[in-house]
Parts: C-alpha cells; sequence; structure tokens
C-alpha cells in the first residue's frame, strides 16, 4: 500500500487530479460551449427574421376571382410592388383552397378590399399555373 507521502506526490503532479485544474478546464470549456450556442441561437433568429421579413402584404380591390382544377387565383385592381396582380393558390389542399375561395368570393361579391400576404421572391407557384412574372404564391387573405 502506498504512502500518504507518495499519495500527495502523486495528485499534486498529476494536473487531471488536481481540482483547481479540473475547475479551469471546466470553466474553459463551458466558454466555448456558451460561444457554440450563442452563435446558434444567433443563426435561428436570424433565419427566422430573414423568413418572416421576406413575406409582405398588399391591399387592392378584387377585378378577379376565379377556380381552376391546380388552383385558385385572384386578381387584383393594383399591382403590388414588382409588379404582381395575380395571387394564386394551388388546390392540392383543397380544405384550405375552400375556405380562401370562399372569403376571395365573398369580398369580391361586396366590393371590399381584400389584403394578400405574399413572398414577392417565391416563385414556386408556377408548379401549378402561376405565372413568374405577374403572380405569386398566395400565403393568406384578409377582407378589410
Amino acid at each position: 500500500m502506498p504512502n500518504r507521502n507518495s499519495l500527495q506526490n502523486f495528485v499534486s503532479a498529476n494536473p487531471l487530479t488536481r481540482p483547481q485544474d479540473c475547475r479551469r478546464r471546466w470553466v474553459k470549456g463551458s466558454v466555448s460551449l456558451r460561444g457554440a450556442l450563442a452563435a446558434l441561437a444567433l443563426l435561428v433568429v436570424g433565419s427566422l427574421q430573414q423568413a418572416l421579413a421576406a413575406t409582405t402584404t398588399h391591399t387592392c380591390k378584387s377585378v378577379d376571382v376565379s377556380a381552376y382544377a391546380e388552383r385558385i387565383h385572384v386578381r387584383c385592381d393594383v399591382a403590388a410592388p414588382g409588379g404582381f396582380v395575380y395571387f394564386s393558390l394551388a388546390t392540392a389542399n383543397s380544405a384550405h383552397a375552400a375556405r380562401m375561395l370562399s372569403l376571395l368570393t365573398a369580398a369580391h361579391l361586396v366590393q371590399k378590399a381584400i389584403r394578400v400576404e405574399f413572398d414577392p421572391n417565391d416563385t414556386s407557384g408556377t408548379a401549378f399555373g402561376c405565372l413568374a412574372s405577374d403572380c405569386r404564391r398566395l400565403l393568406s387573405v384578409g377582407v378589410l
């Protein structure tokens, strides 16, 4: 069995067994972990802000509300910035498309203004017949 002096010499000579060295390592490691977590949080918040900032709204009166097999659309009397007069929605989710068509038709019949939300950079509507030059995918609509 080792004597007390040799055990103390081992503990004082081995940096892994000294409590103050373990604390220093933990603090140094936690600082880099904190930095990584802070950077990750900033990245997530920045991405979320960018996604939210990408959408815009436009207020107009409808000139035409139409329903097709693959989409519904509304044509505004005044073009949105970028020259977009059509706002379209795929009918793949038929319940959602029916709700939107109901709102658009009601506003059109009573000649109320609508506020459409869209992403001016999103050209995914071309997949269901929305032209990239003058049409954008409809994200939401409100009757004013």
